[in-house]
């Protein structure tokens, strides 16, 4: 059976579409308010880009910081402690290696180099703007360290190393070690020293014109000495010692010639010596009073004494080449003479005015002969 046919649903009423009104005009005090929020949106936006960008800066100096805390010591010890971690941070250094080092201007000229020189020691130099050396340090191949300075010729003229220090110019120059002062003129011949002597000594030199010794003084622990040269050779000296004081004047062959000398005990004395340094005349004091004149042959040996004893008498000795006495004139206390003639000790003549000695009134003379053993074998007047 056959269906209906289904009505047609009635088609919807499309709704009605509302027409949009139209924003009403705003007033004044909205804009107002819009401004005063867009202006507080603004500031807050500005001060977050602030912050931003101390952020950044604080951030940067601290990398910068930390990158530079490794090879900058204090820097790193600040911003250990700042950090709060006060271990130590290894670091991984880079060498440099290379036989020379040399430090330019920009317009290419060496004003500093850093080298090994030919005997293997190190040495650092500066230039000037004309290429002259006037600073350097270096190690000498002793191990010793040496600080130089020089003038515009490149000349040193400032030494000093742990052994000296050294000052020089046109004029001279001057010389410090640890035990000696020297100065030196134009030519750097040393002029004057002064120093002390291993044994600790104190002496004080001074040069002539060619560098050699022309006047010498020292201290030594028993006594002084002075000393005047030239050419080299020494001409007189005055001394004190053990042996009292003394003066001593030399020849051009560098030899004594003459000595005048003042003992302990208070004895003088002056001793001429011959071209070959021997002794010829002695001329002296003794401490108890008595003086005298003794003279030598060229062999040393003593030929001649004149003589005045400590009682004022006075006495002439004649002496042989062996020295041996062999005659004796003497005057005694009183005025009377007498002449005796040795041999080996022995006399044998005998002549004098009395055998009393005494000149209340006149007294004839007398002669005794002697053998060479002592006796009498002639005498006249016999008494």
């Amino acid at each position: 059976m056959a269906k209906k046919p289904e009505k047609p649903e009635k088609p919807e009423k499309p709704e009605k579409t509302e027409t949009p009104e139209r924003p009403e005009k705003p007033e004044a005090a909205d804009l107002l308010a819009l401004m005063a929020a867009l202006h507080r949106q603004h500031s807050r936006l500005r001060w977050t880009v602030v912050g931003l960008t101390l952020f950044t800066l604080a951030a940067l100096a601290g990398a910068s910081a930390a990158l530079l805390a490794p090879y900058n010591a204090e820097l790193g010890l600040y911003l250990r402690r700042w950090l709060g971690r006060p271990e130590t941070i290894a670091v991984e250094k880079t060498i440099l290696e290379a036989e020379k080092f040399a430090l330019r201007t920009p317009d290419g000229k060496v004003r500093a180099a850093l080298a090994a020189r030919d005997d293997a020691t190190p040495g650092l130099a500066l230039y000037d703007d004309d290429g002259t050396a006037r600073a350097g340090l270096e190690l000498g191949a002793d191990g010793q360290a040496n600080l130089w300075f020089a003038g515009q010729d490149g000349q040193v003229t400032v030494s000093l190393n742990p052994r000296s220090l050294r000052l020089t110019d046109a004029e001279g120059g001057v010389f410090v070690t640890r035990t000696a002062l020297v100065l030196a003129d134009r030519k750097q011949r040393n002029r004057v020293t002064l120093g002390v002597k291993p044994d600790g000594s104190p002496s004080l030199t001074l040069a002539d014109k060619e560098g050699r010794t022309g006047a010498l003084v020292d201290v030594v622990d028993e006594g002084s000495r002075l000393g005047l040269f030239y050419d080299g050779l020494v001409r007189a000296g005055i001394g004190f010692g053990p042996g009292g004081s003394q003066l001593n004047l030399y020849g051009d062959d560098g030899k004594d010639h003459a000595t005048l000398s003042l003992a302990p005990d208070g004895a003088t004395g002056l001793i001429f010596h011959d071209q070959g340094g021997k002794q010829r005349a002695a001329l002296g004091v003794l401490p108890n009073n008595a003086s005298g004149l003794s003279l030598f042959d060229k062999g040393g040996s003593h030929r001649a004494a004149l003589s005045v004893v400590p009682d004022g008498s006075p006495r002439l000795e004649l002496f042989d080449a062996g020295g041996g006495r062999r005659a004796n004139l003497a005057l005694s206390a009183e005025g009377l003479p007498a002449l005796q003639l040795e041999e080996k000790g022995q006399p044998r003549a005998v002549l004098g005015a009395g055998s009393e000695g005494k000149r209340k009134a006149s007294t004839p003379s007398s002669l005794l002969l002697f053998d060479k053993d002592g006796a009498v074998i002639f005498q006249a007047p016999i008494y």
